[in-house]
C-alpha cells in the first residue's frame, strides 16, 4: 500500500516542529532553539508575503492577537528587556495562530490538524515511555528532579491539551462521534499528567475529557443545546474566571479559601509559595500597572522576585499584566470575547471542543503561567472559528457534515 504525503502535510509538520520548546531536546542538542527560531522567522515572513499577494483576509480575532503581540514587543523594547528572547518566545504562538487562521475556511485545515495530531501523539507516547523507563525522572535540574521527556509537571499540558482537542475534532469530522482511538488518547493524556503529579492540569483535563464524552453520548438530545449555551456562554465563563482569580490571588486574606486549599486539596496555604510570588508581583505592578515591564524569561523573574524558585508569576492574568500591563489584559479579553462569540453563532462540535480547550487553559492559568505564551496559548481561539469548506473531494464527507450540523 502506497502512502501519499501531501505538500500541506509536510509544511504543517514543519510549522509544528519548529514551535516545539522541549527542555530535554534543548539540553541534548545545543543551538536547536536558535535554529527553530530562524526557521520560524522565515515561515512567518513567507506566509505573510503570500497572504499579502493573495489578499488573504484574517479574522478579527487574529487581528487583535497581532496587536497583542506588537504591544508586548513594544513594551519589552521600551523597558530595555531582552527583545530577541521575547520575539523568539512569542513567535511560537504567533506562527501557529497565523498558520491556522489563514487556512481556517479551507479544506486544508483537515490536513493541518491531522498532521499535528500524529506529531503530538508521538510526543505524548515518548513522554509516557520516558516515565516507564525512568520512573524517578529522565533528568534533573538545579531545582526539580521529576522531569521527563516533556518536562516538569504542567509543561506537558502544552502538548497534551491540543492533542486531545484536535483528536476530538478529527474524530467528529470523520465519524460524527468519538472513536476508540479518541478514548485511548484521552486515557493516555490523563495517565501522563497523573504520574507527573500535575494536579491542576490533571483535574482540568479530566473535566474537559468528561465533558467531551458526555457530549458524545448525549449529542442527539434536544436539551443538550440549552445546557451547552449556559455552560459555555463567554460572559459566564469570563465572570467566573475573574472571580476565581481574585479569590485565589487574595488567598492570604481569605480564611474560607485557605480552608478549601488546606483541607480539600491538601495544599499548604501559600500554594507552594505562590501567594508570596503574587504579593511581590503586585508590588512591582503598582508603578507599572498600565503597561507592565515587558516580556521576561525565567531567569529574569528569578532575579526580579528574589529566588531561583520564582521563575514565573504562576498566574496567567498576573503574567499578562507583568508583561504588558492592563493594556495587554484588555487585548486578551477582547480576543477571548471575539472568539467565544463564534460558539453562539455556530453550534457545531468543532467550536465546542475548542471552547473547552480555552476553559482548560483558564483553569490551569489560575495557578500557572506556563501555558499563556506557549504553543497552545492562542490556537484554541482560532480553532473556534474553523469552518470546513463545503466543497469535498468525497461525497461521504459532505453528507457527514450535514448529519453533524442537524444535531443542533
Amino acid at each position: 500500500m502506497k502512502i501519499k504525503i501531501k505538500k500541506i502535510q509536510i509544511i504543517s509538520m514543519m510549522v509544528l516542529l519548529t514551535c516545539l520548546n522541549i527542555s530535554y531536546l534543548n539540553m541534548k542538542f545545543g543551538g536547536l532553539n536558535n535554529l527553530f527560531f530562524l526557521i520560524r522567522i522565515c515561515l512567518i515572513i513567507g506566509f505573510i508575503l503570500i497572504d499579502v499577494l493573495r489578499k488573504t483576509k484574517y479574522s478579527n480575532t487574529f487581528k487583535v492577537i497581532i496587536l497583542f503581540f506588537i504591544w508586548i514587543l513594544f513594551v519589552t523594547a521600551y523597558n530595555h528587556q531582552d527583545f530577541v528572547d521575547a520575539f523568539s518566545s512569542l513567535s511560537i504562538p504567533f506562527l501557529l495562530t497565523l498558520y491556522l487562521d489563514r487556512s481556517r475556511n479551507t479544506s486544508a485545515i483537515h490536513y493541518i490538524l491531522s498532521s499535528w495530531n500524529y506529531l503530538l501523539l508521538i510526543l505524548c507516547l515518548l513522554d509516557l515511555a520516558s516515565m516507564f523507563f525512568f520512573p524517578g525522572g529522565l533528568y534533573k535540574t538545579q531545582i526539580y528532579s521529576l522531569n521527563w521527556f516533556l518536562g516538569y509537571k504542567t509543561a506537558r499540558l502544552v502538548y497534551i491539551l491540543p492533542l486531545c482537542i484536535i483528536e476530538a475534532i478529527l474524530s467528529y469530522w470523520k465519524n460524527a462521534k468519538l472513536s476508540i482511538k479518541s478514548y485511548c488518547v484521552f486515557l493516555l493524556a490523563l495517565i501522563t499528567l497523573a504520574y507527573s503529579q500535575a494536579t491542576a492540569a490533571f483535574a482540568s483535563l479530566l473535566l474537559v475529557c468528561l465533558f467531551i464524552v458526555w457530549l458524545n453520548i448525549s449529542r442527539r438530545q434536544k436539551i443538550l443545546k440549552k445546557i451547552i449555551w449556559f455552560i459555555l456562554d463567554y460572559r459566564i465563563v469570563l465572570t467566573i474566571c475573574i472571580f476565581v482569580n481574585v479569590l485565589i490571588v487574595l488567598i492570604q486574606n481569605n480564611p474560607t479559601i485557605q480552608f478549601i486549599i488546606t483541607n480539600i486539596f491538601k495544599k499548604d496555604a501559600t500554594l507552594s509559595t505562590r501567594t508570596i510570588i503574587w504579593e511581590r508581583c503586585f508590588d512591582i505592578l503598582r508603578e507599572n500597572w498600565i503597561s507592565g515591564i515587558g516580556f521576561l524569561s525565567g531567569t529574569n523573574y528569578e532575579n526580579l522576585l528574589g529566588s531561583s524558585y520564582y521563575s514565573s508569576p504562576h498566574n496567567m492574568a498576573l503574567s499578562i499584566m507583568m508583561t504588558g500591563g492592563a493594556v495587554a489584559l484588555i487585548f486578551y479579553i477582547i480576543i477571548a470575547v471575539l472568539a467565544w462569540k463564534q460558539v453562539n453563532n455556530r453550534s457545531d462540535f468543532y467550536c465546542i471542543f475548542s471552547c473547552l480547550g480555552c476553559i482548560c487553559v483558564l483553569i490551569v492559568g489560575v495557578t500557572s503561567s506556563s501555558i499563556v505564551f506557549s504553543m497552545c496559548g492562542f490556537i484554541f481561539f482560532i480553532l473556534m472559528q474553523i469552518q470546513p469548506s463545503e466543497k469535498r473531494n468525497k461525497r461521504k464527507d459532505n453528507e457527514l457534515w450535514k448529519t453533524k450540523s442537524k444535531y443542533f
